[in-house]
């Protein structure tokens, strides 16, 4: 009896997981648009995804191997603070980014080796 109840409740919480898993891909994938392909972004791209600091050469198949994997999300400007000076929101957007990211396991790691006490071999 006991080995069921346990047994339901492991597929109940398995397959919520899964579901809710479904539900976030199909709510992104509304909002978020995605592009990949091989090779740099052609000219016909956005010019918001080209990339002007990487040497053309990049481009010739057979010396490398280029992937690209753009994914964005359009936000009107309506939608974002105003400041008088540009640079605020720049701040702004990435003190957010970085509270977020050492809230995360990784940022956790890194936020631990930053705060060991140095030993004299490290010196």
């Amino acid at each position: 009896m006991a080995g069921g109840v346990i047994l339901t409740a492991m597929a109940l919480v398995s397959s919520s997981a899964v579901v809710y898993t479904i539900y976030l891909h199909q709510t992104l994938s509304r909002k978020i648009s995605h592009r990949s392909g091989i090779g740099l972004p052609t000219a016909d791209d956005d010019s918001e995804t080209k990339i002007a600091s990487l040497p053309p050469d990049l481009d010739d198949p057979s010396k490398y191997h280029v992937i690209h994997d753009i994914a964005s999300k359009r936000v009107p400007s309506a939608k974002l603070p105003t400041f008088t000076d540009p640079n605020l929101l720049l701040t702004k957007y990435l003190r957010r980014n970085m509270t977020c990211f050492f809230q995360d396991p990784n940022g956790v790691a890194v936020t631990a080796r930053l705060q060991k006490p140095s030993s004299e071999e490290d010196i």
